[in-house]
């Protein structure tokens, strides 16, 4: 493995940073007395409009902004135990897809999906472990799962587990096939070794092969940590280590993107220093941008549309830090000056605009989140309409066909159904700007239509 490091003086980052001047903070929800907010993700939708997922115990919640105001449902609920950390993911045309790691009592814990159909959530168990009493720690508060969605919305989730009575612990990868996970195991050892992986994260590559990053840290101090990634090359998993760290200070990987030329970008965290890594062809270049708090220590990554990496890092003790890299500089800005901000999530619209969902409080009970509009874009919102894309689908409930009607202005003819899993169960060119389609072969249920890439779709209901 070939890898180079550059060194920045962190010292000098923050005496140069911005504060928060750039961002427009508002508070989106809180916890009763003696509650905590563990964990957050944010992602935006097709209209720019940001959603946050977070586990408020005993519920796991979901947050949308409808461009007035935040509205609130519940995900899902569990009445011992509680929600350790969750991932949102928005699918291309539009839905959320949420994955999430359950703690029930007795040390059982479960691995979800849970995707919204349209009408209501819909939820799939992918695995489940059980810890015991010793290894329990290990599992908890340490964003161990992460999720991404290939171009037909199929998700990819990876995650960290233990089996007691085979006495190992790995990491694994799972995704979703028509109605059945398929999971596979990426890494894992025996427990009497005492090397554990953990925070796993995925993104797929332009050919939609998977590709894992995750620490393996062993539990005995004045050991050599390793940050790693494995790739599956369409056959077997390619394990080879980015960095690692000797000695007993904390390792924590934060997050793990894939950009459209298929360079690998990393943001993780060693010994106080926030770590950057940036892979082209099989050199890695790795840049200290920060330094950060070791406790509670989080952080997250977005690329834009021109690939530039977007940072933001923070932990108890430290200002929440959002940072952009433009050529060969750095640029930071400190989001929160006076509070500390935890667990932070960052999400880019299509617009540029930045999102930033974190837990501010002593407590870690309050849900903040921190907008900033890039540079040329206007400063309102977008509104619903600003991507509608008028089709006409008739009847509706249909029995055996359908009618869809394009507008005058359309610039594709290829239509496809997809079921709420994000499934195409029929693909066909259209012939004009008004066909009759067949549902011949589609069972009763809700679906989608699309046309081309337009951002809309419209809803079609099947009954016998």
């Amino acid at each position: 493995m070939l890898f180079c490091r550059l060194w920045l003086i962190p010292f000098f980052i923050f005496t140069t940073a911005i504060f928060a001047q750039n961002w427009q903070i508002e508070p989106v929800d809180s916890a009763r007395p003696g509650g905590f907010i563990y964990d957050s993700s944010i992602d935006s939708d097709t209209c720019s409009y940001p959603h946050i997922v977070y586990p408020l115990y005993p519920l796991l919640k979901y947050a949308k902004w409808n461009g007035n105001a935040w509205e609130f449902q519940r995900l899902d609920s569990v009445g011992l135990g509680g929600f350790n950390t969750a991932k949102l993911s928005f699918s291309y045309e539009g839905w959320p897809r949420v994955a999430y790691l359950m703690q029930y009592p007795l040390y059982y814990f479960k691995v979800k999906y849970a995707y919204w159909n349209g009408i209501s959530w819909q939820i799939d168990k992918i695995d489940s472990f059980y810890t015991g009493s010793y290894y329990q720690s290990c599992f908890q508060n340490q964003r161990n799962i992460d999720m991404t969605l290939n171009h037909n919305g199929i998700p990819y989730v990876s995650y960290s587990f233990i089996k007691i009575v085979d006495s190992i612990w790995g990491i694994r990868c799972a995704y979703k096939d028509s109605d059945s996970w398929i999971v596979t195991s990426i890494w894992q050892r025996p427990i009497r070794e005492y090397v554990f992986p953990f925070r796993a994260r995925i993104a797929l590559d332009s050919t939609e092969l998977p590709t894992v990053a995750f620490i393996i840290r062993p539990v005995l101090p004045q050991e050599t940590c390793q940050v790693v990634c494995a790739h599956f090359d369409g056959g077997a998993w390619q394990i080879e280590q980015v960095d690692s760290y000797y000695g007993t200070g904390a390792v924590y990987l934060y997050s793990m993107k894939i950009d459209r030329t298929n360079r690998t970008h990393l943001l993780y965290f060693i010994d106080y220093i926030v770590h950057y890594a940036l892979k082209q062809n099989s050199i890695w270049n790795i840049e200290d941008v920060g330094n950060n708090d070791q406790f509670l220590s989080h952080g997250d990554l977005a690329l834009d549309r021109n690939n530039t990496p977007h940072i933001v890092y923070s932990a108890t003790m430290q200002p929440l830090t959002y940072g952009y890299k433009t050529g060969t500089v750095w640029h930071h800005e400190i989001i929160e000056p006076s509070f500390p901000g935890c667990l932070p999530s960052i999400a880019i619209d299509s617009q540029g605009n930045n999102y930033v969902s974190y837990i501010r409080g002593s407590n870690l009970n309050k849900l903040y989140n921190a907008r900033r509009i890039a540079p040329g874009v206007e400063e309102n919102r977008p509104s619903l309409s600003a991507n509608r894309f008028s089709l006409e689908v008739y009847p509706n409930p249909a029995k055996t066909y359908f009618t869809i009607r394009l507008p005058h202005n359309a610039q594709s003819s290829t239509l496809r159904i997809f079921d709420v899993s994000g499934k195409i169960v029929k693909s066909e060119e259209l012939k004009g700007k008004s066909t009759r389609i067949s549902l011949e072969g589609i069972k009763n249920g809700v679906y989608f239509v699309k046309v081309g890439n337009e951002l809309i779709k419209e809803k079609l209901v099947v009954t016998r």
